[in-house]
């Protein structure tokens, strides 16, 4: 996950400044000047993250945390938790760049030391904690973690229900992938209405966002939107709640179109996706024109990136098949009619 609000950073140059200002002040006095140091590191890290630079994060925010350990074990109470903070975005970079055993060496201490500060002050540190679950879970996200990885779902999920939006930047973020991955790991319940509820919440919160002025409008969220819709509508589905995942897969389809006209080569087939989706809950209700209609537009959407990716292909022709066989259907029952 990425964290969506720069409008109020620093400009490059102006942190780079401050971090040569301070690291000159601590050759006279590092006592002095260690902290300041420390922290103008902290915010070129962020920086970096924020722009999508992510090794030149990870160098500045390694140097923060060095500085905030030494300067701890002489003042646990200040930079114990600056050093935490520094150890989840440390995790928040190798979490997105799927570099788990990575992210996984950063989020255990971080997580330790956000439920001891808890306990002294929930009001300041709850939200951090919510945040390192949130990471801690997809890390280990696994089916031999299958309920160690719920559990700490559940309990960001807890945190999260008892603040709101003005908790701290991506607070509807983390709270959303809290829900959507609730939603997918209940996905087997005997009470299909839990995972439902996981992901019609998870929705929600995706279309708050659209319309929240802290989080860039555009792919960004989206993406995640749609899948969170075909999430939802997938479990509709499977729990033969066919008109509702019609319309749910209508709507995800009008998103993947949208996007896909801004990038054809990730959106294609992911809009084939929902479309075949969309189809088969056609086909399940028996209206054969409209399966027919999607499975052809799948097979028309993968055909123009076959040339590059050559395994469309076999998805092509499956889609070629079943809009064969929705015409046969309609055909047959015309026939019968």
């Amino acid at each position: 996950m990425h964290n969506t609000n720069q409008t109020n950073l620093p400009s490059a140059e102006a942190i780079n400044a401050l971090v040569a200002e301070a690291r000159k002040l601590v050759q006279q006095d590092a006592a002095q000047y260690l902290p300041k140091l420390g922290m103008a590191l902290r915010s070129l890290g962020s920086w970096h993250h924020m722009q999508n630079q992510p090794q030149e994060a990870h160098v500045a925010f390694e140097e923060a945390l060095d500085i905030f350990i030494k300067l701890a074990a002489d003042d646990t109470a200040t930079y114990r938790p600056l050093a935490a903070s520094v150890l989840l975005e440390l995790a928040k970079i190798h979490s997105n760049a799927y570099q788990l055993e990575q992210a996984h060496h950063y989020i255990t201490p971080a997580l330790d030391i956000y439920r001891q500060l808890v306990h002294h002050d929930a009001s300041s540190y709850a939200r951090p904690l919510a945040d390192a679950l949130v990471i801690f879970a997809t890390i280990i996200n696994s089916d031999e973690r299958k309920q160690e990885t719920q559990n700490a779902f559940a309990e960001a999920l807890h945190i999260y229900r008892q603040l709101d939006d003005s908790s701290g930047a991506n607070y509807l973020l983390y709270l959303s992938s809290a829900l959507s991955n609730l939603g997918w790991l209940h996905i087997h319940d005997t009470d299909p209405q839990l995972a439902i509820g996981y992901c019609q919440d998870a929705v929600a919160v995706y279309r708050r966002m659209l319309q929240s002025e802290e989080y860039q409008h555009g792919p960004s969220q989206l993406g995640p939107l749609s899948a969170s819709l075909e999430d939802l509508g997938i479990l509709y589905g499977m729990h033969q709640r066919i008109p509702e995942a019609i319309t749910t897969f209508e709507q995800a389809v009008q998103i993947r179109r949208q996007l896909a006209q801004q990038n054809p080569a990730h959106q294609m087939p992911k809009l084939a996706s929902a479309l075949f989706n969309l189809g088969y809950m056609h086909q399940v209700s028996s209206n054969y024109l409209q399966a027919r209609i999607a499975y052809e537009e799948v097979a028309n959407t993968l055909s123009t990136m076959v040339d590059q990716l050559p395994q469309l292909q076999a998805d092509i022709d499956k889609a070629r098949l079943a809009a064969q066989e929705m015409l046969e259907f309609a055909g047959g029952m015309d026939a019968r009619a």
